[in-house]
């Protein structure tokens, strides 16, 4: 291991996640670096290195500093003002301790004149979690929420130029990790180079093999499973390296499983990840159906994506139109290129299907906005406010823009992010759009997403089962169901057939009482495919029948149907839903029934079909036993791509099974490697903090769910998109407030950062009444904070857009405008406002608006 000091940089990102953040550009490496063993030296210095990871001290230093990003130096004024707040909040409760709990980390002490605290780990689950958060960025936003004041996010010059960086020792941190994974005994290593045994020629470990590795007390071996075989012997320490990332500890210890050994195949493509064309270098004589014939020299038309990390990939051969497997090493590139540089490891498609994770619904913000923007007698115009608020009186851009330590009063640190009831205001009781938090947080992903551009308008025929009329003899009464599965493609009908909600049983079907007389129909129905030659009509019915078997966990008989379907002559890759539906599903079987040597010939054609052809519709949770297999030989042989494909499929299984729980350490890496991979280019390929923000909220973790919340990028530009955001702020502060309830609750000053998202969105789109709402919430959070300048400025473009809807709304700006004046003590100007709108009041006889006037 170096002996340098080597240091982790971690910021936020901005929301662009452009090329100058610490976040994209910083360590995002693993804890541990590998190091192979090259003489007796080293593997003494490495056994001295084990021993020290085991008994080395366990806190960790973590350490803070306010950062200018516009010239890369420390705003010494704003620090001193952050050290402030720490004085004050360490000596008034459990703030910071709850702050590093959501973190994953114990707080030890704090060293405020040292800017850092000092945090410490009790298992590899934390240090997996806060290394996570750490190269993600989410450390510093969350200190960063944490530590400046409310009056520091109303100036945009500010927001946009100041950071908060964190530094962490990683060696002593890749230290503290080897100490825990010896302290809990077994943990996951990698093969540093081949390891023979001399008296058992079976136990032969390969370099880059997986191994399960147990401390038993000595200082040069371990106890070692190889994962591929199961078999048990000591291991060389030396010969040992740890799995570098934590991520992959919690898998293999979650998931457990067997892991294959590297394919010795040498790939000829150097990317990872493609499309394009390619030319075959050998003659090819397929030996299964589902393979392509072709000769050396022929073009082949890659179908989907070319992974190198797999044996195969799906071609069609130019010259005769046909479509098949192709080993990646039987081909060379001709016309090959990357996935473009926004895309990285998907494809447009797929990107497309991160944004249906939306996990609110369209009708909820019209309430929020009018919560936001009320403007009623009893919450705005009140004398008492005059003299109620202990905010510093930051009156002008520029004083804002010089703040010094003075900005830091005692009483603005004490302020923590407030909030507002969402409750209905008087001037909405008739809105027709409410919703529950409920709703706002339920993650949304059916299986219809994937297909939405399909023709929705047309119903699904469906066929009726009735046991007491139909003969099983007649073939008519089998006729129409037969002809409907005989389709030699795909047709969006088929739809229901393969998805995982099952939804054929009530959308193709209907008159059964009980599962088992689907069964029976089908069974029938299977017979006359037979008699009738229609194998496409055969060939679905049997894998209906094996998905109704191993619904009912009867995974023998539902593999006689899977191999049924799978063998009927003449149906391939004319409907790729179906080929891949079937090889996952008898890998997943083959898999759980032990069967190594069938589960030899088709795991890597499952594998090829369920990460190369893009829009993979899932049929079966048994699905993810698959996915398990393809991660661990990702890790095996550090293909970051192949990983992060795996993951892509894995997040997207358990979202639309609504296991959010599951669903997390995959999102979590996805975003990790999303940003590893796209290091060098100044856009990440996927933006995940916002489905992050949603995930730790409902794991109710306030300080998480507002970090990644400000990391989230605005490539959803859209009126709505930008209100989720200003709700889930609300939402969040109001868990970190408890006591901050009721009417008169303020805003969180953050939420500014978004209503201006927002008004820029409704200008460019022309909507005057968001205009005119958005510029009325602004003027309320201003205004509260007593930064009367800002609250002007809103004021009067409220004024603006109120004129374009009607005279009410102008009058109703007006008289807030004047209000705002008041209370800047600009009396002359306010009382000329005041006396036009009297003076237009003459013609009418609005009392309640005369009285306020």
């Amino acid at each position: 291991m170096n002996k340098e000091e080597r240091v982790c940089r971690s910021a936020g990102a901005n929301e662009d996640f452009t090329e100058e953040d610490d976040m994209t550009t910083g360590n995002l490496g693993p804890l541990m670096e590998p190091h192979p063993p090259e003489s007796s030296s080293d593997n003494e210095e490495e056994t001295v290195s084990l021993r020290r990871g085991k008994n080395s001290p366990q806190d960790v230093q973590l350490t803070f500093c306010v950062m200018r990003r516009s010239c890369g130096l420390q705003d010494s004024t704003l620090q001193e003002g952050v050290r402030t707040r720490l004085r004050i909040v360490e000596s008034s409760g459990q703030e910071i301790p709850e702050l590093f709990k959501d973190l994953s980390a114990r707080l030890v002490s704090v060293h405020i004149e040292r800017d850092c605290f000092s945090i410490t780990f009790k298992t590899v689950e934390e240090i997996w979690k806060f290394s996570t958060y750490l190269a993600l960025g989410h450390v510093a936003r969350c200190l960063e929420n944490f530590l400046f004041d409310q009056t520091f996010w109303l100036n945009e010059a500010l927001v946009d130029d100041v950071e908060i960086s964190v530094t962490i020792n990683q060696e002593h941190l890749a230290t503290v990790y080897l100490g825990l994974l010896l302290q809990e005994g077994t943990f996951f290593a990698k093969a540093l180079c081949p390891i023979t045994n001399p008296d058992d020629d079976d136990l032969c470990i390969k370099k880059n093999d997986l191994v399960m590795v147990k401390n038993v007390g000595q200082d040069s071996f371990w106890e070692g499973m190889l994962l591929s075989s199961g078999r048990h012997d000591l291991v060389p320490v030396s010969a040992m390296q740890p799995l570098p990332y934590p991520f992959y500890q919690w898998f293999l210890k979650t998931y457990p499983g067997s892991a294959g050994s590297p394919s010795p195949g040498k790939c000829l493509f150097d990317h990872a990840i493609g499309k394009g064309t390619c030319v075959a270098v050998v003659d090819n004589s397929s030996k299964g159906t589902d393979e392509l014939n072709f000769n050396k020299g022929e073009q082949l038309e890659i179908v989907g994506l070319l992974l190198s990390g797999l044996e195969w990939f799906v071609g069609r051969c130019v010259s005769s139109g046909k479509t098949g497997f192709v080993r990646t090493i039987h081909v060379k590139p001709e016309s090959f290129k990357p996935l473009d540089t926004h895309l990285v490891f998907l494809t447009e498609e797929e990107k497309a299907l991160l944004t249906m994770l939306d996990p609110s619904s369209e009708q909820c913000y019209d309430t929020l906005l009018n919560n936001l923007s009320k403007t009623d007698i009893n919450t705005v115009y009140r004398l008492d406010k005059l003299v109620k608020f202990e905010f510093p009186d930051l009156k002008n851009k520029s004083q804002l823009e010089e703040m010094s330590l003075d900005g830091f009063t005692e009483s603005s640190m004490l302020e923590r992010c407030e909030t507002v009831p969402t409750e209905h205001s008087p001037e909405q009781t008739d809105s027709k759009s409410q919703c529950s938090n409920k709703d706002i947080t339920c993650l949304t992903f059916s299986s219809e997403d994937t297909f939405k551009e399909m023709d929705e308008l047309e119903e699904d025929p469906k066929f009726f089962v009735d046991l007491n009329t139909w003969d099983t003899e007649d073939s008519d009464v089998f006729e129409p169901i037969l002809t409907f599965l005989n389709e030699d493609h795909y047709v969006s009908h088929y739809q229901s057939l393969y998805d995982i909600s099952f939804s054929f049983l009530n959308s193709t079907f209907y008159g059964f009482s009980e599962e088992g007389e689907l069964v029976w129909y089908l069974e029938n129905a299977r017979e006359w495919a037979k008699k009738s030659r229609m194998n496409w009509a055969l060939s679905r019915i049997c894998f209906l029948l094996g998905r109704l078997c191993a619904k009912k966990v009867k995974f023998s008989q539902a593999r006689v149907y899977f191999e049924e379907s799978l063998g009927v002559p003449g149906c391939g890759f004319a409907d790729t839903f179906l080929l891949t539906a079937l090889y996952i599903n008898l890998a997943a079987i083959y898999l759980k029934q032990n069967m190594k040597e069938k589960l030899e010939v088709i795991l890597e054609k499952a594998n090829t079909l369920f990460l190369c052809l893009p829009q993979h519709l899932f049929s079966s949770f048994n699905e993810f036993e698959v996915l398990q297999l393809v991660l661990r030989k990702a890790i095996m042989t550090s293909d970051m791509h192949l990983e992060a494909r795996t993951c892509f499929l894995v997040m997207t299984l358990f979202l639309k099974l609504g296991k959010t729980e599951g669903a997390l350490p995959f999102v979590e890496r996805l975003q990790f490697l999303s940003l590893s991979i796209s290091a060098q280019t100044t856009v990440s390929p996927v933006d995940l903090n916002w489905m992050l923000s949603t995930l730790y909220y409902d794991k109710y973790l306030p300080h998480m769910s507002l970090g990644t919340l400000r990391l989230a990028s605005d490539q959803r530009r859209s009126l709505h998109a930008t209100l989720q955001k200003v709700d889930r702020f609300i939402q969040n502060a109001i868990r970190l407030n408890a006591q901050w309830t009721g009417d008169n609750s303020p805003l969180p000053a953050q939420i500014t950062i978004y209503l201006k998202q927002a008004l820029a969105i409704a200008s460019q789109r022309g909507d005057i009444q968001a205009q005119r709402d958005l510029c009325l919430s602004l003027v309320n959070v201003y205004q509260h904070y007593r930064v009367f300048d800002g609250a002007v400025e809103y004021a009067e473009r409220a004024i603006e857009t109120g004129r374009q809807i009607n005279e009410e709304e102008a009058f109703k700006a007006s008289l807030l405008l004047a209000w705002l004046l008041i209370c800047k003590e600009q009396v002359e100007k306010a009382s000329d406002i005041l006396a036009s709108l009297l003076k237009s009041l003459d013609e009418t006889d609005s009392s309640t608006q005369r009285g306020v006037v």
